[in-house]
């Protein structure tokens, strides 16, 4: 078998493709894979995607000892769906699994507000689909329609809780608000 030996470069043409998960290491999805590089050393580690894709988002959770990778399924009719897998940081261990959230890849993951409880998701072509999760249970708390185009961001706001902003293609916002989190699926207005 293979072995990876080193992954260089920056898909530039993918949106939000660089998060800071402490004071000295980065991640950014290259190649199927989620690469950590720290800053001071340029040591790389790697996080290979596991439903066979590739990886899709990375999201760091508030505390700094998780983070979420948004999976892309492999093509063809006998695939079961991208995953998003909760990992232990620095550590990498999966500890949550959340199934169901988009047929084919995420774009697109956030933690809401200082605990991060909620986790949102967006799906790529062709659902859209934006999920919010309780991911300590690996369920679903709400699932809307996010655009019927590319959606590359989503955020919580950190001023109104339960307010999620999304960004994307052909639209400049699109906010689900702390109504329709509460109340289920109503709208993005």
């Amino acid at each position: 078998m293979a072995q990876l030996l080193s992954v260089h470069g920056l898909d530039t043409h993918r949106r939000n493709n660089l998060v800071l998960l402490d004071e000295d290491t980065a991640a950014s999805c290259i190649a199927g894979q989620l690469v950590l590089l720290s800053l001071s050393t340029g040591a790389r580690r790697y996080l290979p995607g596991r439903d066979g894709g590739g990886v899709g988002a990375v999201a760091v959770h508030p505390s700094r000892t998780l983070l979420a990778v948004g999976e892309k399924a492999r093509p063809g009719p006998a695939s079961a769906g991208p995953a998003v897998y909760i990992y232990s940081y620095p550590g990498l261990e999966v500890v949550k699994v959340l199934r169901g959230g988009t047929e084919r890849a995420y774009s697109a993951l956030a933690f809401d507000g200082e605990r991060g409880d909620t986790l949102a998701s967006v799906g790529h072509f062709p659902d859209f689909l934006l999920t919010l999760w309780d991911w300590r249970q690996e369920a679903i708390v709400l699932r809307a329609k996010a655009f019927s185009q590319d959606v590359y961001g989503v955020a919580f706001s950190p001023y109104f809780e339960g307010q999620l902003t999304t960004s994307g293609e052909a639209q400049a916002m699109g906010v689900l608000g702390p109504h329709s989190c509460r109340q289920g699926p109503s709208h993005l207005y």
